[in-house]
């Protein structure tokens, strides 16, 4: 195995959707005369996946994916076993390439991950995807903060404004065993991004429905508001998913939930990492689109968003109970159809 490349993230920012393409298509060619193959191995608790059993897992799964466990890469020994076995099965022309968006997470390039990944003789190299913060904002507190309760809320805003995605390539550089790192930002098509970092070559159209886009506004609204019904009181994304999949309509995205406020703090606290951000961005690929760089550095950007934060309504409507009925139905003839195709 000539090159290892790690899939680092950045969460809310695509990963969902290259670990999906990846999961359904495992082994792709690569544009080499050597005829390498870039082959995916993913995984769970229990076990590793690769090739046509990744494909089949992919395939009945809520989500369509499965990516690499992060604390088997922090076990040295474990992944020194795995990477020996597939050491055998590759050849010195083959790619493998692992995906876990927590390895941007704030600390996630512990000692540990430095020392396993130090003992793998290959190339390494590392592929990040970012986005603006305060979209990245509004998007990660539509999945998860929504949830919270009043007592978490303050301590959650706190963390996502502190958003910072050049401390994450920080992290990695700092390891000293990375040979490249790709950043992207998320408006310059991630998945053909990523294949052409990785070498593949395809004489089909790279064409994927996003895996983890925005759940519609009501829908998110009546899941959250109907927690016990669904025997769940955080976000699921095996139901949200599942529920996106079956809904046959344009979503109603969720409109901005940070104040003018916290965008210019976001803005404001990151702008010289973020313009470090973007030089990375713009000497190892193409021109970030003038308006998308302003979301980066200009508060200003964000000039319609509301003076306070915006929360979801507070009360279900008159429509709850038929809409309860209406998506329990969706989700039994969903299940049912799944059933019968396998």
């Amino acid at each position: 195995m000539k090159r290892l490349i790690l899939h680092t993230g950045h969460s809310k920012c695509a990963s969902s959707t290259i670990q999906s393409y990846l999961s359904l298509n495992p082994v792709l060619p690569l544009a080499s005369i050597d005829r390498g193959r870039a082959i995916y191995i993913a995984g769970n608790s229990r076990m590793i996946h690769y090739g046509t059993t990744l494909k089949k897992h992919a395939e009945e799964d809520a989500l369509k994916y499965l990516n690499f466990p992060k604390e088997l890469l922090e076990n040295s020994t474990m992944f020194s076993e795995l990477m020996s076995k597939f050491g055998s099965l590759t050849s010195n022309n083959d790619t493998i390439i692992i995906s876990n968006e927590a390895w941007t997470d704030k600390g996630a390039v512990s000692q540990g991950v430095i020392e396993t990944l130090g003992n793998v003789r290959c190339q390494i190299d590392v592929f990040m995807v970012c986005r603006p913060p305060v979209d990245w904002f509004n998007a990660a507190w539509w999945q998860w903060g929504a949830w919270v309760g009043d007592q978490e809320k303050a301590s959650l805003l706190k963390s996502y404004q502190e958003i910072n995605f050049w401390s994450s390539v920080q992290e990695w550089q700092r390891t000293g065993l990375i040979n490249q790192i790709k950043i992207v930002d998320l408006s310059q098509d991630p998945l053909t991004s990523f294949l052409q970092f990785a070498g593949v070559v395809t004489d089909q159209p790279i064409r994927f429905t996003p895996s983890n886009s925005a759940t519609d506004y009501d829908v998110l609204r009546h899941l959250i508001h109907n927690k016990e019904h669904y025997r769940r009181s955080i976000h699921n994304p095996g139901i949200e998913f599942y529920l996106n999949r079956l809904l046959k309509f344009k979503p109603r995205r969720p409109p901005g939930y940070a104040s003018r406020a916290i965008a210019e703090a976001i803005i404001e606290n990151s702008r010289a990492d973020h313009e470090r951000l973007i030089e990375m961005i713009e000497q190892t690929g193409q021109k970030l689109d003038p308006e998308v760089v302003r979301k980066y550095l200009d508060a200003s950007s964000y000039k319609d968003l509301p003076e306070e934060t915006l929360a979801l309504p507070s009360q279900p409507d008159y429509s709850d109970a038929f809409v309860l009925n209406l998506v329990d139905t969706i989700i039994s003839l969903g299940k049912e159809i799944d059933a019968l195709r396998r």
